[in-house]
């Protein structure tokens, strides 16, 4: 099925239809505002730095590695305050260095390829607020849009699937009522992308089951290169849906060269990520050693951290639950309990399903990538810049659409779309109680 089927499919069941979407656009924008204003400071994941990046982006400029904060991002974060770092500190916040702000002042994002900040730059104006525009403010609001068309994007996913609407309709609350999703979708970074990404990667799975076409070669491999360039680890999810792709077609009708050229929109996703790479060293200004080492000189370790590479191998799994300024013990402990429901229906499926099944082998393979990767993230780090600690969690979100296709045909049972239904409420009560304040102010 196409997406252009799936989009008349749904279309014709008009009453389910325009429940999902009102549970998504009323869902999306309540959790996102709330965030947003319930926490004013700014996240320790970087938000400045990509926050300065979005203002360079609006002025059609690329930060160059050697390049600091500009002052409008360094007075914010003085008043606003970054999360359990500092308090909020206005007084001369616009004449301080930018090195006030941590990591030497360095505009150190300036790794990170350009395509979110800019699409983020031109949504921000769409919603600035004339002449007392609070770019943080705007800035965040993108979110909006941002896991609003992840999550329409993972709808369409489910209907080439022909999910049917309450299993739909259930997978979807999961990907929402993730507490990492939400927060990260209220705050200014390119991780706000990821739940988009990740679900676009299973429509390329879904092609990728067809035969071999020119134009969704070319088509593929362009989406693939911009999506790398919206956020690198999307890489990681491509190359997943590709390895399904592969182990699906292999039967007696297979072609080698034939078949095996779906795996050419991988290779131009990881010329683009080393074509940035190459431009984002050509354009330092500084050895951008020197501003690694300023961002990340509080984590060297002088020896192999081989405590960190084994806690990783299941670290990445909680990017579901946390840890943002949402994860509390109640929170955390929903959180968990839907991870291991997914982790549960992967296994499941791929020892009741027959092989050549889809969904099985697509959320069993993403849960695989995302164990894996950690000790490889953690490898790489210690051998790149010799520091320990592993990776955030987060980087794990862009493969949560195909670990979440594990569920696809659990959920048609009716038991267990009860079971997935239940944990669902406890973990939106929890959201809920979380981010509203004492005075009750939501938004």
């Amino acid at each position: 099925m196409s997406v252009s089927d799936a989009v008349r499919g749904l279309l014709q069941q008009r009453r389910s239809t325009l429940l999902t979407a009102l549970f998504l656009v009323v869902g999306t924008l309540i959790l996102v505002t709330s965030v947003v204003v319930r926490f004013p400071d700014l996240s320790t994941y970087d938000e400045s730095a990509h926050l300065d990046y979005v203002l360079r982006a609006e002025r059609h400029e690329v930060p160059r590695m050697g390049e600091f904060i500009g002052p409008e991002v360094v007075g914010a974060s003085l008043c606003r305050g970054v999360v359990a770092v500092r308090p909020p500190d206005c007084r001369g916040s616009g004449d301080q260095p930018p090195s006030r702000i941590g990591s030497d002042g360095y505009q150190y994002e300036a790794q990170q390829p350009p395509m979110y900040y800019f699409v983020t730059g031109a949504l921000r104006g769409l919603v600035a607020f004339g002449p007392s525009d609070d770019f943080v403010l705007t800035a965040r609001l993108t979110g909006v849009v941002w896991l609003l068309s992840g999550l329409v994007v993972l709808w369409l996913a489910l209907a080439r699937l022909r999910v049917r609407p309450a299993g739909a309709a259930t997978i979807l609350a999961i990907a929402l009522l993730s507490p990492t999703v939400v927060y990260h979708s209220a705050t200014v970074s390119n991780d706000a992308a990821v739940l988009l990404l990740g679900a676009l990667t299973i429509h390329f799975l879904l092609a990728a089951r067809r035969a071999v076409t020119g134009g969704g070669l070319l088509g593929w491999s362009l989406l693939g290169a911009v999506a790398v360039w919206t956020k690198p680890q999307v890489l990681v999810a491509i190359a997943t849906m590709a390895l399904v792709a592969l182990l699906i077609r292999r039967r007696p009708s297979w072609r080698p060269v034939r078949d095996d050229l779906w795996l050419l929109p991988v290779a131009v996703s990881g010329m683009a990520y080393l074509a940035w790479g190459a431009i984002v060293n050509a354009r330092a200004i500084v050895d951008p050693a020197v501003v690694t080492h300023a961002l990340l000189s509080f984590k060297e370790v002088s020896q192999f951290p081989g405590e960190d590479l084994i806690a990783q191998l299941v670290g990445l799994v909680i990017a579901y639950s946390g840890p943002t300024p949402l994860r509390t013990s109640f929170v955390g402990a929903f959180g968990m309990l839907m991870v291991y429901t997914v982790v549960a229906a992967d296994l499941r499926a791929v020892l009741n399903a027959a092989r050549s099944s889809v969904v099985a082998l697509a959320g069993w393979l993403s849960f695989i990538a995302v164990v894996v990767a950690g000790p490889v993230y953690t490898a790489v780090f210690f051998f790149e810049w010799s520091i320990g600690g592993g990776p955030s969690p987060r980087y794990a979100l862009v493969l949560l659409p195909g670990m979440l296709l594990g569920l696809v045909e659990p959920v048609e049972h009716r038991k267990a779309r009860l079971w997935l239904l239940m944990v669902l409420i406890g973990l939106g009560g929890a959201l809920a109680v979380l981010i509203i304040n004492p005075s009750l102010r939501i938004i």
